[in-house]
């Protein structure tokens, strides 16, 4: 035992000073210089300030437009401007105050709005009620402009922007402020005007109350004040807010008007009527509007469906199909067909279907994609639209390798694979090989290819990490990778450190040399007696590699956990002798055990197995070599 620490002691340093050899002269050779960056200055250089001046610029622009959606928009930008920390307090706080004035605008505009709308039909004093509330958001809209002429006024000096432009958008700012106020004193105006004027009424009536889009419709209705009825005055009729005619009142103050239904396919629409007093009644009478009806339309909506019927493959046509279906016969032949940039109008048969063959581009990502179908209105016809979702998926590859095992520096070796896939296409393949670094190979095949490989001697001996990736000529087909790991041997890290050790052997430990060559001819007598045994199992031809492997691990496994294993030991007696002493190495030899078991008594074993058992055993060594380490 003092012996073998003695070497493995001798080994490791040996090891690490092989290792720091070749390091060092790999890093000399890959060193980058960069040019030097002072992080200081680089922090505090500021945006381009005519870029910064056109921003704010735009922003006032847009609100003194009322645009306050482009206003949002533009102080959006800000955040992603880098701004200096020194800086960024007094640019932040311009924004903040700018978005606080937007929104109020935003609001003051919507007050007085409703607010003329609430006075245009003589309501005045519900109308008064908004502009109170327009007034108290007017005022806090001046004080956030008062401080935001500060906040300009810092943020120009800071940034070195043009005060020229800036300021003369704020003045432009002050300007609109004024006019609001302007307005809203306008309004409360009128609703004063309006507190002397008589009070006018106007009722309206529909029939029938239920009617086909297109027919004709009836709407009778009267204007009258307390006192008297007014006649040939000018009424609106309006249609979901929108005017659609006008009529005179009779000497009676009542009218009749038949209006065309309009082409509107929803279930109910909005009838009411307005009054707004001409010139020579402005002085007298107040507007005002009529009750609200709700008169219910009828149309004919059909059924259309659209769906595709073979599978969607990128670069190749599918089929669709789909119908259109009504109560009555329909006055048109024809529908559209939206896929993906693709717009194409298709002739329906006599029956409502039609058909179609669609082209799926090659670059399209995997996914789903909607294929949608709509047919025209006409007449009492609604508009009809149909979607459905197409699953564009690529068809898969099947790649199988055969890696060795180990790879030694400066000699080339060979990576061989098989592609496998569905479809009776016959295609070549691009493979591509990946270590990790500088080092990448290419070769184009049919359904095998060859990698050769030939790592260079300044390698050093390790476990490297590849990845194959392998790309299919027609764009039906999806890509496919393999990735794993493979040792690679230096011949030079391990001469150096051998030599070392044999130095030291010599020179220092022959009594124990001695010993441990005595220790040596025991063992390989009683691993001859193993492998004796080991021929007397049978496998399937092909399945050798598996119980060489197992042996293998068995010698790994011994020397781990002292456990030999004996003659008379099955397989899995061994596993539960040792699983104690394992560790980490446990899993992996145990997935091998399972995988000779099934070689030496199932009747047969698949390819994933093998590739399971391949596997654990590149585990089990990756995990011992650094647990010598």
């Amino acid at each position: 035992m003092k012996y073998k620490a003695q070497i493995l002691t001798l080994a490791i340093l040996a090891t690490m000073l092989s290792y720091i050899l070749i390091s060092s002269i790999q890093i000399g050779l890959s060193i980058a210089y960069r040019r030097h960056v002072d992080p200081s200055k680089e922090a505090e250089q500021t945006p381009y300030p005519r870029f910064l001046s056109m921003l704010v610029v735009f922003a006032f622009d847009d609100l003194v437009n009322w645009n306050f959606t482009g206003t949002l928009a533009r102080l959006k930008q800000f955040n992603l401007i880098f701004v200096p920390p020194t800086l960024r307090f007094a640019f932040d706080r311009f924004g903040q105050l700018m978005e606080a004035l937007t929104t109020t605008l935003e609001e003051v505009e919507r007050l007085l709005d409703e607010s003329e709308s609430l006075i245009n039909i003589g309501r005045g004093e519900d109308a008064r009620l908004l502009l109170n509330q327009a007034s108290y958001q007017i005022s806090s809209a001046n004080i956030t402009y008062n401080t935001l002429k500060s906040s300009v006024k810092e943020v120009t000096k800071t940034l070195s922007l043009p005060e020229n432009e800036v300021f003369e958008r704020l003045d432009a700012l002050g300007e609109l402020l004024r006019k609001i106020q302007e307005r809203l004193l306008s309004l409360l105006n009128l609703i004063e005007e309006q507190r002397n004027l008589k009070e006018t009424f106007l009722e309206v009536e529909t029939y029938p109350e239920t009617v086909w889009v297109g027919s004709n419709l009836t709407i009778r209705g009267k204007l009258y004040t307390i006192n008297e009825h007014l006649s040939l005055r000018s009424v609106s009729i309006l249609l979901d807010g929108e005017v659609v005619s006008e009529v005179k009142t009779s000497d009676d103050g009542t009218f009749e008007q038949n209006i065309k239904v309009p082409y509107l396919y929803k279930p109910k629409m909005v009838i009411q009527a307005k009054y707004t007093p001409g010139e020579e009644d402005r002085e007298v009478f107040k507007p005002t509007a009529s009750n609200t009806l709700e008169v219910n339309l009828l149309y004919i909506l059909p059924h259309l469906d659209v769906k595709a019927v073979e599978k969607a493959l990128p670069g190749k046509y599918f089929a669709i199909e789909g119908s259109l279906g009504a109560e009555m016969p329909y006055p048109y032949r024809q529908v559209r067909v939206y896929w993906v940039n693709e717009t194409i109008v298709l002739q329906m048969g006599e029956d409502g279907t039609f058909k179609a063959i669609l082209y799926t581009p090659e670059a399209i990502a995997e996914g789903k994609y909607v294929l949608k179908a709509d047919a025209p209105p006409s007449g009492i016809f609604a508009p009809a639209t149909a979607t459905s979702y197409v699953d564009i998926q690529r068809m898969p590859l099947n790649v199988t390798l055969d890696i060795p095992q180990v790879v030694f520096a400066g000699v080339e070796a060979s990576i061989k694979g098989k592609v496998n896939y569905p479809g009776i296409e016959r295609f070549n393949v691009t493979a591509k090989l990946d270590l990790g670094r500088e080092e990448h190979w290419e070769a184009t095949s049919g359904e095998e290819f060859d990698l050769k490989i030939n790592p260079s001697m300044t390698t050093l001996t390790e476990y490297q990490t590849y990845r194959i990736q392998v790309n299919p000529q027609l764009p039906w087909y999806s890509k496919s990778s393999v990735e794993g790991t493979f040792l690679i041997v230096n011949p030079l890290t391990i001469s150096i450190p051998v030599g070392v050790i044999s130095i030291f052997s010599v020179k220092f430990l022959k009594e124990d040399r001695r010993k441990a060559v005595k220790g040596e001819q025991e063992a390989l007598t009683e691993t001859a007696t193993q492998r004796t045994y080991q021929k007397e199992y049978y496998v399937e031809k092909g399945l050798e590699w598996l119980m060489d492997s197992y042996w293998q691990a068995v010698v790994v496994v011994s020397n781990i956990t002292g456990v030999e294993i004996a003659p008379s030991m099955t397989i899995r007696e061994y596993l539960n002798i040792t699983k104690p002493r394992l560790g980490e190495v446990y899993e992996s030899f145990e997935k091998l055990s399972e995988m000779a078991e099934k070689a030496l008594y199932s009747p047969s074993i698949i390819e994933e197995e093998l590739e399971v058992a391949r596997k654990a055993m590149e585990r089990l060594q990756v995990k011992h070599v650094a647990s010598l380490h």
